[in-house]
C-alpha cells in the first residue's frame, strides 16, 4: 500500500465510468478500481471508459497486469484518455496495449486534453456503434 490517495471511480451515467488516477497506481489501487468498474458494467453489453491521467505518477507492472487481465473480461468498450503529460499518457498506453494483447475485442481508444471533449466523443461513439460494441 502506498501513501498516494486512491484513484477515484465515478459512474457518470449508465455505461459511462470515469477513473481519476492519483499518485502511484499499485496493485491494491488497481484491485479497488477494478472491483468498482466490474460492479458497474459487468452486465452491460458495452461501456464507455474515461481515464483521467493528469495526477498519476507511475503504475507498477503488477497494477498494469492486474488491470489488463480483469479489464479484458469486461464487455466491449470505448476508452478516452484525458490529459496528462507525455509520460502519463504512456502509462495509459502501456496498460491499453496489455488489454488489447489479452483481448482481441474491437475497442476504440482516443486521447483528449479535457474531459468535456472525451465525454462527448464517448457518447458519440456509443450512439454510432452501440449496437455493434
Amino acid at each position: 500500500m502506498t501513501d498516494s490517495p486512491p484513484s477515484e471511480v465515478t459512474i457518470l451515467e449508465p455505461r459511462m465510468v470515469s477513473v481519476a488516477f492519483h499518485g502511484l497506481f499499485d496493485a491494491d489501487d488497481a484491485d479497488n478500481v477494478m472491483r468498482q468498474i466490474e460492479a458497474a458494467v459487468e452486465h452491460e453489453p458495452f461501456f464507455m471508459f474515461e481515464a483521467v491521467m493528469s495526477d498519476i505518477t507511475k503504475a507498477t507492472p503488477e497494477a498494469r497486469r492486474l488491470a489488463a487481465e480483469r479489464f479484458r473480461r469486461l464487455p466491449k468498450r470505448a476508452i478516452a484518455v484525458v490529459g496528462g503529460s507525455f509520460g502519463q499518457r504512456m502509462v495509459a498506453k502501456l496498460t491499453i496495449r496489455a488489454i488489447a494483447w489479452l483481448d482481441k475485442a474491437n475497442s476504440e481508444t482516443a486521447y483528449f486534453p479535457e474531459s468535456e471533449d472525451a465525454r462527448a466523443w464517448l457518447r458519440g461513439y456509443a450512439e454510432r456503434h452501440g449496437s455493434t460494441l
